[in-house]
């Protein structure tokens, strides 16, 4: 009875580890670099948005004739 459970013990572990390392392959081929881009799409974007809002106050103060 117990070689039965250590045999399940064992499968059960060695599944465990197939799909951790399919995740772990995952997350090395697809998530971290797809993550890498959104960052730096999401970094630029902050900075048109930081351009634009600057570029809106040195027209204003342009239209107001402050230098």
């Amino acid at each position: 009875m117990l070689s039965l459970i250590y045999e399940w013990d064992n499968r059960a572990a060695w599944i465990a580890a197939a799909n951790i390392a399919v995740l772990f392959f995952y997350a090395v081929i697809y998530a971290f670099p797809n993550a890498r881009k959104v960052a730096m799409q999401q970094q630029r974007d902050a900075i048109e948005r930081e351009n634009r809002r600057a570029n809106e106050r040195q027209r204003t103060l342009d239209n107001l004739g402050i230098f």
